[in-house]
């Protein structure tokens, strides 16, 4: 909410416990746009100054998502390597394509498939994509299915009936939803593509995937069938 000044104070705070003995030059430091958005690339100063290592930008959204100050062009001078989950990104501004992560997460109390009363639940920032997430409720609705639909922050188009609109929820809240639900709806972006949280969420869970987007990868992680696209929800259903 406010910038404060002095943030050079928390730095140590920031970095986790390191043994002195170890080779400080073997060192790499892997970091998301957050650090660097909210601290500053100053931090980045302090790890190279103090650590004599090297830095790696990992970028989790696409780059048109992140404020003007983020400059991709000026952050290629100050980090070893830049990197993105997002094909679309990787060709348009020349950024390294890491490999797609399914991420192990770890699941209490897990709820067998036939018990959880969701059939679709949705969630994230509308981000271009309300009213597409709204047709898709819609569509849902008609079909009988019972929806857990969630945007979060400022939306741009109109509000829909039994989609809930939050400014903000912590992910253990969502991860608490997410475990009663069969399917997962997975919009992706306009200029975005590859594997995201979400697959991860239906790979750990075994949701259905319910998305506009078709990834190769994916045939390794889900079932045949797993994934539905979303214009072939009537057939599929039927």
């Amino acid at each position: 909410i406010l910038n404060l000044p002095l943030k050079k104070i928390w730095f140590n705070n920031l970095v986790p416990h390191l043994d002195d003995n170890k080779n400080k030059q073997d060192l790499c430091f892997i970091i998301q746009p957050s650090v660097i958005i909210d601290n500053g690339i100053e931090f980045v100063y302090y790890l190279r100054k103090k650590y004599n290592g090297k830095v790696a930008l990992v970028l989790g959204d696409r780059v048109g998502i992140y404020p003007e100050s983020f400059n991709i062009e000026n952050l290629r001078k100050i980090v070893d390597i830049i990197c993105t989950y997002n094909p679309v990104d990787s060709k348009k501004y020349g950024i390294p394509l890491h490999p797609s992560m399914v991420y192990s997460l770890k699941i209490k109390e897990e709820i067998p498939f036939k018990d959880r009363e969701n059939d679709v639940f949705s969630i994230g920032q509308e981000k271009g994509r309300g009213k597409e997430i709204t047709e898709v409720f819609r569509r849902c609705n008609e079909l009988g299915l019972k929806c857990d639909f969630i945007l979060v922050g400022e939306c741009s188009s109109s509000k829909c009936d039994g989609i809930k609109y939050v400014n903000w929820m912590p992910y253990d809240q969502v991860f608490e939803r997410i475990k009663h639900a069969k399917c997962i709806l997975n919009i992706l972006q306009p200029g975005a593509s590859g594997i995201t949280l979400r697959d991860s969420e239906a790979y750990n869970l075994g949701c259905f995937l319910l998305t506009n987007n078709y990834a190769k990868e994916q045939d390794t992680i889900f079932n045949e069938g797993q994934v539905i696209l979303i214009n072939e929800l009537n057939h599929r259903v039927a």
